[in-house]
């Protein structure tokens, strides 16, 4: 199945996501910011990344960015359980 990495930044959440995931066959990585899931990205082809909009240093916003520079055609889910991250602000990354 999908190799899938999830960035969010509560224990829960990445816990939540990962007991939903492996039962139907997906291998799933999860990482409490961005800034671990970048060195990530150089060694597992992943089919998929969901990430928070608010992690650490390196956010959900600007992990889409690298994502991006670094010529990855990853589909990612963005998500957010607090604050305010508009439609825009996503997009414009």
């Amino acid at each position: 199945m999908a190799k899938i990495l999830v960035v969010d930044d509560e224990d829960g959440i990445r816990v939540a996501i990962r007991h939903t995931l492996v039962p139907i066959g997906h291998e799933v990585w999860d990482v409490p910011g961005g800034t671990q899931a970048l060195p990530l990205l150089d060694v597992i082809p992943f089919d998929l990344i969901i990430t928070d909009v608010y992690t650490d240093a390196v956010d959900g916003i600007e992990l889409l960015r690298r994502v991006h520079e670094k010529g990855l055609r990853i589909p990612i889910v963005v998500i957010s359980g607090g604050g305010y991250a508009s439609a825009d602000h996503v997009l414009d990354a």
